[in-house]
C-alpha cells in the first residue's frame, strides 16, 4: 500500500519563496536602471535634453523601485517575524522548548523524555 505524500508546499514555504523572488526581481531592476542610466548619460548621438530626460525616468524608476523593494522587505519582515537584525532570542527558544517538553511530559506522550537539567 502506498502512502500519499503531499507535495504541496505550505503556505509559509509559498510567502517566504514569493518574497525571495520579488527581493531578486528588484535587485534585477536596480541593476538594469543603472546601467541604463550609466548608458543614456554616455550616450554621444542623443540630444542633451532626451538624454536628461530620459535620465530623469530613468532616476524615477530606480527610486520608485528601490521604494518598492523596501516595502517588499518590510511586509516580508512583518510576516515572517525577522524585523530589524533577526536574531534568534535563545533564551525565549529554551523557554518555549521546555515549555513543549513539559506539555508532552504531562500529557502522558512524553514518558521518554528526560527532565532538563539547569
Amino acid at each position: 500500500m502506498t502512502k500519499a505524500i503531499d507535495t504541496e508546499p505550505s503556505e509559509e514555504t509559498r510567502d517566504e519563496t514569493l518574497v525571495l523572488q520579488a527581493q531578486e526581481a528588484f535587485d534585477r531592476a536596480v541593476r538594469a536602471l543603472q546601467d541604463s542610466c550609466k548608458t543614456l548619460e554616455q550616450a554621444p548621438d542623443a540630444g542633451e535634453g532626451d538624454v536628461a530626460k530620459a535620465v530623469r525616468q530613468m532616476n524615477g524608476a530606480f527610486l520608485h523601485t528601490m521604494e518598492m523593494r523596501e516595502k517588499a522587505r518590510e511586509a516580508g519582515c512583518k510576516r515572517f517575524g525577522s524585523g530589524g537584525a533577526g536574531k534568534l532570542d535563545l533564551d525565549e527558544a529554551r523557554a518555549e522548548i521546555g515549555l513543549r517538553l513539559a506539555c508532552l511530559r504531562g500529557s502522558g506522550h512524553g514518558s521518554g523524555v528526560p527532565e532538563l537539567s539547569e
